[in-house]
């Protein structure tokens, strides 16, 4: 790598955050089926370090607040449910976005859990939340990543087109917009 990829720290992109994400729920599953496999257990290891996340626990910890009754805001559960991401935890992160009072707009709480529901693999039920997302919002960038990205991971050429077309006429950040760009030279390739 010439940088690590992205941790806690940053704000989530899921350009730069999905696939680290994904890679750390695979390990966890991997662990999970067989808790004596040293190589997925290096693995998980070798990507936490990679991705900085020694500090990644005190981060969850301030989440646990709620359950002495203080309710956090958008900005903290945000920055809770991306740390579990990046811990390969996708259904605790969605499960704090779901019960979050205050998100920006219904869209991004929307495309949130499905970036969560994407890192599981869970692409049926992230494709259904995001077309929700992009029915309260069709001008949101992010959505139309996470879905041109869902769309190459499933093989889809035609929609995974359509959405990257559809997303590069919205604001993105520099990743998203790089990686839509790849995309559609990918998709167009011979």
């Amino acid at each position: 790598l010439t940088a690590p990829p992205p941790g806690p720290r940053e704000p989530w992109d899921p350009a730069r955050g999905m696939f680290p994400a994904q890679a750390t729920f695979c390990f966890r599953r991997a662990l999970e089926l067989g808790p004596t496999d040293t190589v997925a257990l290096s693995s998980l290891l070798r990507s936490l370090e990679a991705r900085e996340m020694s500090d990644a626990q005190q981060s969850v910890v301030a989440f646990e607040a709620e359950g002495r009754g203080i309710v956090p805001d958008w900005t903290t559960r945000d920055r809770v449910a991306t740390t579990l991401l990046h811990l390969g935890r996708p259904a605790d992160a969605r499960r704090i976005w779901e019960r979050a009072l205050d998100p920006p707009s219904p869209s991004i709480r929307l495309t949130r859990i499905a970036t969560a529901l994407l890192a599981a693999l869970d692409f049926q039920t992230a494709e259904e939340t995001l077309q929700s997302a992009l029915k309260h919002d069709p001008r949101l960038g992010e959505a139309w990543f996470c879905l041109a990205l869902l769309h190459v991971q499933r093989g889809e050429p035609k929609p995974a087109l359509a959405a990257c077309e559809s997303g590069l006429k919205q604001s993105l950040t520099g990743a998203q917009r790089s990686s839509l760009e790849s995309f559609e030279t990918l998709i167009a390739s011979p």
